[in-house]
């Protein structure tokens, strides 16, 4: 669960995203083009230009509030053994002086 600086609760789910405004719950779609629905998501961020970043077993989504759309992105795994894991879930924790902190679930 995340509360970004725009004042939105931000909630991981097994199915998607959910993003509320104090009245109304929207999922996925409804907040953005270019996200996988239907994907567990763990772990939710916000760095200093206002992005969510939000953790999957697929890789990364940043939403963007300026385009309004997700970018899927894939973190570098630095430890061999995290890339033979199966099923293991980015998970960000934290953003500071510029570095995302990820990690593998």
């Amino acid at each position: 669960m995340l509360k970004d600086s725009k004042g939105f609760m931000w909630f991981t789910s097994h199915d998607g995203i959910n993003r509320f405004d104090g009245n109304t719950c929207i999922t996925n779609e409804q907040i953005g083009l270019g996200f996988e629905g239907g994907l567990q998501t763990k772990g939710l961020t916000e760095d200093e230009y206002g992005n969510i970043w939000i953790g999957s077993g697929k890789g990364m989504f940043k939403f963007s509030y300026a385009t309004g759309r997700f970018e899927k992105l894939k973190p570098a795994i630095k430890d061999i053994k995290d890339v033979k894991r199966r099923n293991s879930f980015f998970v960000p924790f934290g953003y500071a002086n510029g570095w995302l902190l990820v990690g593998v679930d």
